[in-house]
C-alpha cells in the first residue's frame, strides 16, 4: 500500500470534500494554464518479447485529467511527435481498435500508464499492452479421426462462458474469454455416438495448478493473457487393459479362434471403443502463456475420474486398481459428502442488504448493521476487495489503491495493515470472517453520490471460492 494513498484518503476523511472548493483545493486550485510536452510510446507484452511497431498502429489512446475527465483520444500511428498538455497529473491509456466483449474471436490488448506533465518539459509515457482475454482453442484431429457418428466438445465456465465444437466443423477457430479475474476453473465435457452407444469424457481444470501468465500476475484466476490448448483423443483399447479384446466380452479367443476378430494384434486396431466398452477420452490442456516459452500440462481434476468413462447419475465407471470404495457404498457420495461439509457460504445474517443494497443519505446517517459473514472451514488463502463505482472521483481514488482492477486488493495479503481503519482484516488460515462497513468507510463513502458496489471474493486453502456484491447506496 502507498503511503500517498492512504494519506490521501485520511485526507478525504478529515476534510469532506462536500464541496467544489474543496475539491479544486485538495487537487491543486484552479486549472493551470501552463504547458509541456507529452511524449507516447505503445508496444505489447505477448510471448517471449515485447513488441512495438504495426501491431499497435490502429490502437486507440485515451488521456484523462486527474479528475478522471478525458481530454483527448486519438488513433497511436496519427501521433507524429510529443503532444502539448496542460501541467497536470494525466493517465494514459491505450487499447485495441474494438471494443472489449465478453466472448471474442480475437485478442484484446490494453494498458495505461500515469504521467506528470510539467511546465517546459517532456514527460515520456511509454504503454505496455497485455492482453486482457484468455484463448481457447481445440486440437481435435484425433476425435475427428475416430469414426464417431457424431461428436460434441464442450469448454465452459462460471458466468455464461461456453464453447461448443460439433462434428462437422472444418475450421475450429479459437474463441477469446474476457474471464477479468473472476474464473479459476474450466470445464471440458466430450460426448460422442457409435453404433447406437454414447461414450463421454469431463474434465475441469484450473490455472492455480501452474505459473501464473505475466511475471506479476501470482492470482489463482484466469485474468487474461493465456492460451488454453485442449486436445481430445479416443483412449485406446490398449488404455483399458485390453478390455474387450481380450476378457472374453467381445474377444471369442476360444470359439471358433477369432482371433483376429477379438484378441490378436492389438497394436493394429483403431482406437475408437468399438467393442462394447464404455468409451473413454484422453482430455489434455497444455497452458502456454503469452510471456513465456514453456508449455506445462495443468494437473486435472476431474469430476469423470480420469478414466473418463461418467454415467448418466454422474459417477464413473471404476477401474481395477484405482483404489476403489473398500467400505462398502458409493465413492460419488462421500465425495459430495466431503464437499458440503467444508464449502463456503457467505450471508448478510438476515438483513437482505446482499441482495437489496444499502441506501444511505449523503452525509448520514449510516446504519450499524451492515455485514457480509463468511465462514470457510479449509481456512481463508485470500480475500480480494473489488470496487465498481459511478463516482469518478471516488474511483480515481480507489484505483490508485488496486481496488478497482483485476481481483480488486487482497485483504489477506501483505502490506494491507494500513487499512485497518477502513476494512476489518481477516486472518489468513482462519475459518470464519466477517466484512463490515465501518463508521470510516461509510464516513468516506458519504461524500461520493452514488453506487458503489464491493465485490468480495473469498478464496480458501484448497483453491474453492464464493463471490458476493455489497451494493451501498449514496
Amino acid at each position: 500500500m502507498k503511503k500517498l494513498n492512504i494519506l490521501l484518503l485520511g485526507g478525504l476523511l478529515a476534510f469532506g470534500l462536500t464541496s467544489c472548493e474543496m475539491k479544486d483545493e485538495l487537487w491543486g486550485g484552479k486549472e493551470s494554464t501552463d504547458k509541456g510536452l507529452l511524449d507516447l510510446g505503445v508496444a505489447l507484452k505477448k510471448a517471449q518479447q515485447t513488441r512495438a511497431g504495426s501491431e499497435v498502429d490502429d490502437f486507440w489512446v485515451i488521456i484523462e485529467d486527474a479528475n478522471g475527465e478525458q481530454v483527448d483520444s486519438l488513433v497511436y500511428s496519427e501521433i507524429d511527435g510529443p503532444k502539448e498538455l496542460t501541467v497536470d497529473a494525466y493517465t494514459i491509456r491505450a487499447h485495441s481498435a474494438v471494443t472489449l466483449q465478453k466472448i471474442m474471436d480475437e485478442p484484446y490488448y490494453a494498458g495505461e500508464e500515469d504521467v506528470v506533465v510539467e511546465k517546459g518539459k517532456t514527460a515520456k509515457a511509454d504503454i505496455t499492452c497485455t492482453m486482457k482475454n484468455t484463448k481457447i482453442q481445440f486440437s481435435l484431429s484425433e476425435l475427428i479421426g475416430a469414426g464417431y457418428e457424431s461428436w460434441t466438445v464442450t469448454a465452459n465456465a462460471e458466468g455464461g462462458f461456453i464453447c461448443e465444437v460439433k462434428s462437422g466443423t472444418d475450421n475450429v477457430a479459437p474463441v477469446y474469454w474476457y474471464l477479468n479475474g473472476a474464473v479459476s476453473q474450466i470445464n471440458v465435457d466430450v460426448t460422442a455416438m457409435k453404433d447406437g452407444k454414447t461414450y463421454k469424457g469431463h474434465k475441469t481444470f484450473s490455472k492455480t495448478d501452474s505459473s501464473g501468465s505475466y511475471e506479476d500476475d501470482d492470482s489463482q484466476f484466469f485474468g487474461g493473457g493465456e492460451t488454453l490448448i485442449l486436445k481430445v483423443q479416443p483412449k485406446s483399447t490398449d488404455d483399458e487393459g485390453n478390455e474387450g479384446g481380450n476378457s472374453g466380452e467381445g474377444g471369442n479367443e476360444g470359439e471358433g479362434g477369432n482371433e483376429g476378430e477379438g484378441g490378436g494384434n492389438e497394436e493394429d486396431k483403431p482406437t475408437t471403443p468399438e467393442q462394447g466398452t464404455m468409451g473413454d477420452f484422453e482430455i489434455s490442456v497444455d497452458l502456454t502463456f503469452e510471456d513465456s516459452e514453456a508449455t506445462v500440462d495443468v494437473p486435472v481434476d476431474g469430476s469423470g475420474t480420469d478414466n473418463g468413462a461418467t454415467t448418466p447419475g454422474g459417477g464413473s465407471e471404476e477401474k481395477p486398481g484405482q483404489g476403489g470404495n473398500t467400505g462398502g457404498g458409493s465413492v460419488g457420495e462421500d465425495n459430495d459428502d466431503d464437499a458440503s461439509d467444508t464449502a463456503i457460504t457467505i450471508s448478510d445474517n438476515g438483513t437482505g442488504y446482499l441482495t437489496n443494497g444499502v441506501d444511505v443519505p449523503q452525509g448520514g446517517p449510516y446504519p450499524t448493521d451492515v455485514a457480509v459473514v463468511m465462514n470457510v472451514p479449509n481456512g481463508i488463502k485470500n480475500m480480494y476487495v473489488k470496487v465498481v463505482t459511478t463516482n469518478d472521483t471516488f474511483k480515481g481514488m480507489v484505483g490508485e489503491m488496486g481496488l478497482t482492477t483485476g481481483d480488486g486488493m487482497d485483504l489477506a495479503g501483505e502490506g494491507t495493515s494500513e487499512l485497518e481503519s477502513l476494512f476489518p482484516l481477516p486472518e489468513s488460515g482462519a475459518t470464519d470472517y466477517t466484512f463490515t462497513m465501518s463508521e470510516t468507510l461509510f464516513g468516506l463513502l458519504g461524500n461520493f453520490a452514488g453506487k458503489h458496489d464491493f465485490t468480495l471474493t473469498i478464496v480458501d486453502a484448497k483453491g474453492e471460492q464464493e463471490s458476493a456484491t455489497l451494493t451501498i447506496n449514496i
